[in-house]
């Protein structure tokens, strides 16, 4: 899914305001960002033997 920059703003000021489509929206933005950083920290190794 992508949002614009001012759609994914706006979905942060309403997640910390206690919505939790917004915070849904949020987490599924970043996702993929979250999960290629911790791929790139982990060696190919490490990542063999997460289960």
């Amino acid at each position: 899914m992508t949002n614009t920059s001012e759609e994914l703003d706006s979905a942060v000021a309403a997640a910390t305001q206690g919505d939790r489509a917004a915070l849904a929206l949020v987490l599924e933005n970043i996702r993929p960002l979250v999960v290629r950083y911790c791929r790139a920290r982990v060696g190919a190794a490490e990542r063999g033997q997460l289960s």
